[in-house]
């Protein structure tokens, strides 16, 4: 359940005033071009994503992951209350803070054997998340409900046609940078066997387009002494290696 949170993030729903849907008839999709063609062009930066999921069984859950990205040197590092990610050049190390296990590949040494990354942070640089929901979702599919402006920051609402399981997407932005303030995002699951539905509400927010280089610097996480990998945060873990 914990791996179907961190795909979620968390906000309240934004109220939109009465004049808005009068005003987001002068507007349509094509205003939010410029802010989602800034989101598809950051290189490198950084954004937090928060989660919130009621299940159907009455169970909720939160969580927040803070994400750093370097599409051109292919560089990735992510943590949440779950497990801590990096990959860089050299190396790849994920550790689970549910099973207290801390995996440490040199990359050379594990494409040689297994043919690739492990997959889900290939798909990471082969398939552009962000451009993909982008181009597939909002600009395919998203319809303009209302628009609300507040000096430079616009609050844009959307429906999003064809896709039931989104019931609401909210964009908040800054006019003079058309960088995203926050992304907001509530999704209902069909009802299961009992009528009940899953719902999640996520939001992306904080987002900055400058990441210290030693965000990808493996040895806050472990060092290699004499030919194996040594553990400089959570100690303790439990360590397999491809070296």
């Amino acid at each position: 359940m914990r791996r179907k949170t961190y795909r979620y993030i968390l906000s309240a729903l934004v109220n939109c005033l009465l004049f808005s849907a009068v005003y987001a008839q002068q507007h349509s999709i094509t205003e939010l071009k410029p802010v989602f063609e800034r989101l598809k062009g950051l290189k490198t930066y950084s954004f937090e994503n928060h989660t919130k999921a009621t299940y159907s069984n009455g169970q909720k859950q939160e969580a927040t992951t803070k994400i750093y990205m370097d599409k051109g040197n292919k560089c990735l590092s992510y943590v949440n209350e779950g497990e801590s990610v990096l990959l860089n050049k050299t190396w790849v190390y994920k550790a689970s803070h549910i099973n207290k296990t801390a995996q440490v590949f040199k990359l050379d040494a594990y494409n040689k054997r297994n043919k690739g990354i492990l997959p889900e942070l290939q798909s990471l640089f082969k398939f552009d998340l962000s451009t993909a929901f982008v181009d597939s979702v909002l600009l395919t599919h998203g319809k303009m409900l209302s628009s609300d402006k507040k000096g430079t920051k616009v609050t844009c609402t959307l429906a999003i046609a064809g896709l039931p399981y989104i019931k609401q997407v909210i964009i908040v932005y800054d006019e003079g940078t058309f960088l995203p303030e926050s992304i907001y995002m509530r999704t209902e699951s069909p009802p299961d066997a009992s009528g009940r539905k899953t719902v999640t509400e996520t939001i992306c927010d904080n987002y900055k387009t400058a990441v210290p280089a030693s965000v990808f610097d493996e040895h806050q996480f472990f060092a290699i002494v004499k030919g194996k990998p040594v553990l400089t945060q959570y100690k303790n873990y439990k360590v397999y290696s491809v070296l």
